[in-house]
């Protein structure tokens, strides 16, 4: 199970690095590795709840959707809960809310307020676009 885990988290790579000894703070392993070692624990031990903040901030593009898939199937009974501050993180799931200045001021299908102009998501959605 443990095995199953860390392979469907992308951490195949890392297992040569089980047998070693985790230095204080998991320093030996880099922030990204961390926080897909943080998800692979949760998937043994699913939760009817699951909260993630800024679970993928230090997660390479091809990681995150990954791991984007791994919460789709090991949580698919669940309730996720995921604070980004990346948008594409957030296009796939039921409905999102979106906070400005800690105030909610909208909840829905992402597709929705994707569409619609007078929304927050969508001038989000515009500004990330022209960054890019």
């Amino acid at each position: 199970m443990l095995l199953d885990a860390l392979r469907r988290c992308g951490l195949k790579g890392s297992m040569a690095n089980l047998e070693a000894e985790l230095s204080d703070n998991g320093e030996n392993w880099s922030l990204g590795e961390r926080q897909m070692l943080c998800l692979a624990r949760a998937v043994l031990r699913p939760s009817r709840i699951v909260i993630l903040d800024e679970s993928f901030s230090a997660v390479d593009q091809t990681n995150q959707s990954t791991l984007l898939n791994v919460l789709d199937t090991a949580f698919r009974d669940s309730t996720l809960f995921l604070i980004t501050h990346r948008l594409d993180d957030v296009l796939e799931f039921d409905k999102i809310l979106v906070m400005q200045e800690g105030q909610a001021v909208e909840f829905g299908p992402a597709e929705d307020l994707a569409a619609d102009p007078d929304s927050a998501f969508y001038e989000f959605l515009e500004t990330t676009l022209l960054t890019y």
